[in-house]
């Protein structure tokens, strides 16, 4: 464990430690990012967007609704878009980005977004949305029974 650092949580596939500076480091499949302490404290607020206050549909329920709904029909299979994105990705850039890059990059450009207008519900919703899309396409290990 590195000197300083809080770990936060701890899980088969998740891994979240903060450091004094503020800043938190996440593993995810094996996938790192590292946030500074501003985009730590737009995650944090992000945690409590979450919390349904207002008794309508929850940001996961939303979520859900437009994965499995109108985005399909307006952006077509999203394996086979989230594909096009990595391949026109890989063309700007000339480094070879996958699908599941795409997501990553996705949620990292909401984080982004939601650092400026932290408590704007639409930033929230995308990344979870983006999040669910990972695991409607494949790119998340299922839940093990008993974990």
């Amino acid at each position: 464990m590195t000197a300083g650092a809080e770990t936060l949580l701890v899980g088969e596939s998740l891994q979240a430690k903060r450091f004094p500076d503020g800043s938190v480091a996440l593993t995810i499949d094996g996938h790192a990012l590292h946030l500074n302490p501003k985009q730590a404290q737009t995650l944090r607020i992000f945690s409590e967007v979450c919390i349904d206050r207002a008794g309508g549909p929850t940001l996961l329920q939303e979520a859900r609704e437009i994965i499995y709904g109108d985005r399909e029909q307006t952006h077509g299979e999203p394996q086979k878009n989230l594909r096009a994105i990595a391949d026109i990705w890989t063309a700007l850039i000339g480094t070879r980005i996958s699908p599941e890059q795409v997501c990553l990059m996705m949620i990292g450009l909401k984080l982004a977004r939601a650092a400026n207008q932290p408590r704007h519900r639409e930033h929230w919703l995308d990344t979870i949305g983006y999040a669910a899309l990972a695991e409607r396409c494949g790119f998340v290990a299922p839940k093990q029974e008993n974990s």
